[in-house]
């Protein structure tokens, strides 16, 4: 067997659209892994890990099951089925083996914090041997990292143990990370109308160049301007196994990662999914800002149960924020219209707002599948418990 032979088939999560195989190689396999133990992780001889991802998740592949095999360290494994029926067996077993390394999407810690706040009994933690706590998979804000810290400060999680990263099935894995054992380095945009702190995920790791390119011109993009984010590093795939799709890229070997983002002091900031760009009057509006906002007027609502999609009305598109309820006791009268002023107050933007009973689809790595959402409500097929009126 050679170092180009594919070492298997990885199919990318399908948060924007079908999932796609992607092969990858022995050698783009063996590049990623050393890198992130080296250098992302710091790897030491008495680190023991826990991983809670399923095995068909890059991450919980490549990141703990491979890597520990080629690290030869030490890994704990608790199902996504048993993490998700409690979240805190997670942290409780993490307390019990004295963990060093883990990692989770953001709705995994916002999970695991939910349910502590609302245990009667909480159980009694010991976070203090956590050195890396890796976060990624979505966009990552500052409140969360501040609420869960603050959460498990008293059980000796510290702030620095956060490492933000970032990273696609097109590169095998990881892209870029944070340094371990330091602040999560976060940045504010001029024309961000929410004044909202950006956090870093990290500077490219050895190997990979990052550049941000304008989608209208083709041109590189200085420093705090946001654009496409294009990557070239030792562990890019080749080709999808379908032929229907195509790896785009530039004469340069860089690929189109399908994000939108910016750098500032060579740390890589990431501003959302080009596809779901939400285009109104001319303005761009990022799906997550919306769901952002709406969360941090309304925490109660939790993490992936908010997706803002563009809706056309009329000949403009129109901005409708879909909100699970599980509780349909709630007031959604009130609701809505402290979610349409929240939205209002930071955008200027008059949305429309619709309560479903129906969760809202995941990919099957856990992230918000917002086209997925956008499908299903435009074919009627979520359970509508209530709206606002339509946009003005």
């Amino acid at each position: 067997m050679t170092a180009d032979e594919p070492a298997y088939i990885q199919f990318s999560s399908g948060s924007t659209t079908n999932p796609k195989g992607v092969e990858i190689t022995q050698r783009s396999l063996l590049a990623n892994i050393s890198v992130v133990l080296r250098v992302a992780m710091k790897l030491r001889a008495e680190d023991r890990s826990f991983n809670w991802l399923p095995f068909h998740h890059n991450m919980g592949l490549i990141g703990f099951f491979l890597a520990s095999v080629y690290g030869q360290r030490s890994v704990d494994c608790l199902s996504a089925e048993n993490f998700v029926q409690n979240p805190l067996v997670w942290l409780e077993l993490m307390s019990a083996n004295k963990t060093a390394i883990t990692f989770s999407p953001v709705f995994g810690y916002q999970m695991a914090m939910k349910k502590y706040a609302e245990s009667e009994n909480k159980p009694v933690l010991d976070l203090s041997s956590l050195r890396v706590a890796g976060i990624g998979g979505d966009m990552i804000s500052v409140s969360m990292l501040n609420s869960f810290s603050a959460c498990f400060a008293n059980s000796g999680f510290r702030y620095q143990a956060f490492l933000p990263s970032y990273g696609l099935t097109e590169t095998t894995l990881a892209v870029s990370a944070s340094e371990v054992d330091s602040q999560p380095f976060t940045d504010e945009l001029a024309d961000d109308p929410a004044q909202k702190e950006m956090v870093s995920c990290g500077k490219p790791l050895p190997g990979f160049e990052v550049k941000i390119i304008d989608a209208q011109t083709g041109q590189r993009l200085p420093e705090h301007q946001v654009g496409q984010i294009w990557v070239k590093g030792p562990s890019v795939i080749t080709r999808y196994i379908d032929s229907q799709h195509q790896i785009i890229t530039d004469d340069s070997g860089f690929i189109y990662t399908g994000d939108l983002g910016y750098l500032y002091q060579q740390q890589l900031f990431i501003s959302g999914r080009e596809k779901e760009v939400i285009i109104i009057r001319g303005r761009n509006i990022w799906a997550q800002d919306i769901e952002w906002w709406v969360l941090q007027a309304l925490p109660h609502i939790g993490g992936n149960n908010v997706a803002a999609i563009g809706v056309a009305h009329g000949q403009e598109e129109g901005l409708t924020v879909l909100v699970h309820l599980s509780d349909k006791q709630q007031d959604i009268s009130s609701l809505s219209a402290m979610i349409k002023q929240e939205i209002n107050r930071a955008t200027g933007i008059n949305a429309q707002v619709v309560f479903i009973i129906d969760k809202l689809p995941l990919t099957a790595s856990g992230k918000l599948a917002r086209t997925q959402a956008k499908a299903r409500y435009l074919s009627q097929s979520l359970q509508v418990i209530g709206h606002s009126e339509e946009h003005q």
